[in-house]
C-alpha cells in the first residue's frame, strides 16, 4: 500500500471506515486493542439510568386529584385558565367562531 497512489490510499481508508475495518495499518498488539473495544460489554443487565417518568407523572396526578399532593405550576395554570374564561378570552369551539356569529 506504500507504493500506491495518494488516491488509492485515501480510497482504501474510506472503504475501511465504511465497512468498519481498521483504517490504518496496525500490528498484532494494536489490533488486539481494536478487537477488545469492538466486543460488546460484559455486563449482562445494564442498569436503567433514567427513572420511569410516566409512572411518576400518573402517580402525582392521581395524588393531586385526591388532594394529597400540591403542584404549584398546575394550580397556577388552572387559575390563569379560569381568569381567561371569566374575562371571555377563551378560544371558541369549532363551528362557533366569528363567522358563525356574523351569519346570524
Amino acid at each position: 500500500m506504500s507504493s500506491a497512489t495518494n488516491y488509492a490510499r485515501r480510497f482504501a481508508r474510506l472503504r475501511a471506515r465504511i465497512f468498519g475495518e481498521v483504517v490504518r495499518t496496525t500490528n498484532a498488539k494494536q489490533y488486539k486493542v481494536v478487537s477488545h473495544f469492538a466486543e460488546k460489554p460484559i455486563l449482562k443487565d445494564l442498569p436503567k439510568w433514567y427513572p420511569p417518568i410516566d409512572k411518576f407523572n400518573t402517580l402525582l396526578h392521581r395524588l393531586r386529584n385526591l388532594g394529597l399532593f400540591r403542584d404549584e405550576h398546575l394550580n397556577l395554570a388552572e387559575k390563569l385558565r379560569e381568569h381567561r374564561i371569566a374575562r371571555g378570552k377563551v378560544t371558541p369551539k369549532k363551528g362557533q367562531g366569528k363567522r358563525k356569529k356574523k351569519n346570524k
